[in-house]
């Protein structure tokens, strides 16, 4: 999911003129659907002395993206004590044809595969259970809890640049649907992030507007749960003004947007949607996304008739986020006073900002009582 603005029309222009080519023609008579997705979990070497995690994630890529490329993300919520079930949508897997018959429903479903495998794991444990999506990723998250009939919940999501609400730009790769479904269209994006070289499939591209066109007929307050949202505003794919009407038509006030830029790298000029790891953002706003990933991964959820709150000592630790899991204090004993609720105060962009109501409703996750010797980082289990 990485095009370019300035580029979509001669892109647009390119694909007309190659229609007709071996590599560019519509698909002929349609396959059976193969469902190609997979799951793979990372696990966090951060437990507890139960050998416990904090809390499971369900992670998605974005439209055309290869699944681990998503490993940057995971690995910070391992840093945090939390397990990471990784999905990869069907037709991602490397295989062209499959590509060309993806469909919203399909996907839907190959998420909804993998809610069932995280919440089975959650609830076992009597874990919370995260949300985190990029692009394409994050609308299939939104949309399994706009929709009602899917009984989908989390306690919280982190969204990269999600694909909700996408600039008026986006149009001219909907004219391209007159090719069929199976026509590829040309990627303009970093080719080493892209599961299929050659390009992304109408099908692709017309199932993303089919989700995008399901979050807003759905019930959006149903995705009102603490959020983190990251965007760069000079995204050229989604537009953080469309996203703030669809915070402001669901009423969405528990969702928090952060921005980056790119600082530091100079990405290809109008290619800023690619936001998953330091090479794609650059180190500081890598930096910047890591610490916001880490507070909202250990920022309790305060209810509005506490007075007291939890002791957040741990907050003000920089060893904290050590990579090498020093032994953390683990009292949950609150403080003798609460003249000003200093545990509630917002953190953005490294300035605190004093009290605030909205962060008092962050995900509630028990103080974690650190191992000094965790398992190996390389810990990962692949579902059959």
């Amino acid at each position: 999911m990485k095009r370019s603005s300035p580029c979509l029309a001669c892109m647009a222009l390119a694909a007309a003129w190659s229609f007709g080519s071996p590599g560019a023609a519509a698909a002929p008579a349609p396959a059976p659907v193969r469902n190609d997705a997979s799951y793979l979990w990372l696990r966090s070497p951060a437990r507890d002395q139960g050998g416990r995690p904090r809390a499971i994630a369900l992670a998605i890529h974005g439209l055309n993206m290869k699944s681990d490329k998503m490993i940057g993300i995971a690995r910070l919520l391992n840093a945090s004590g939390i397990d990471v079930l990784l999905v990869s949508l069907s037709g991602h897997s490397g295989d062209l044809e499959a590509f060309r018959r993806v469909s919203s429903g399909l996907w839907i479903q190959d998420a909804l595969e993998a809610y069932r495998i995280a919440r089975a794991e959650a609830d076992g444990a009597g874990l919370s259970l995260f949300f985190v999506g990029f692009s394409l990723g994050g609308a299939i998250g939104i949309e399994l809890l706009a929709a009602n009939k899917f009984q989908v919940s989390f306690d919280g999501m982190i969204l990269l640049a999600p694909a909700a609400a996408l600039r008026p730009s986006s149009n001219l790769v909907r004219l391209l649907g007159v090719f069929g479904r199976g026509f590829i269209v040309p990627s303009l994006g970093n080719k080493a992030y892209r599961a299929n070289p050659s390009g992304t499939s109408m099908a692709g591209y017309q199932s993303l507007f089919a989700i995008i066109r399901a979050i807003n007929e759905g019930k959006l307050e149903r995705a009102n749960v603490p959020t983190l949202l990251v965007i760069d505003p000079g995204d050229e794919l989604v537009s953080e003004a469309g996203l703030q009407r669809l915070i402001k038509k669901g009423k969405l006030d528990r969702w928090t947007i952060e921005e980056v830029h790119h600082e530091g790298v100079m990405p290809r000029r109008g290619f800023r949607h690619l936001i998953v790891d330091k090479e794609s953002l650059g180190a500081r706003d890598w930096e910047r996304l890591s610490q916001w990933v880490r507070d909202f991964c250990y920022r309790p959820m305060i209810p509005d008739n506490d007075s007291q709150g939890p002791d957040i000592s741990r907050f003000e630790n920089p060893s904290l986020y050590s990579p090498s899991f020093a032994a953390m204090p683990t009292s949950s004993s609150p403080p003798s006073t609460a003249s000003s609720r200093p545990w509630a105060t917002a953190w953005v962009r490294g300035v605190s900002f004093g009290p605030c109501a909205p962060c008092q409703r962050w995900p509630r996750l028990a103080a974690p009582s650190w191992s000094t010797a965790p398992a190996p980082m390389s810990s990962t289990t692949p579902i059959p």
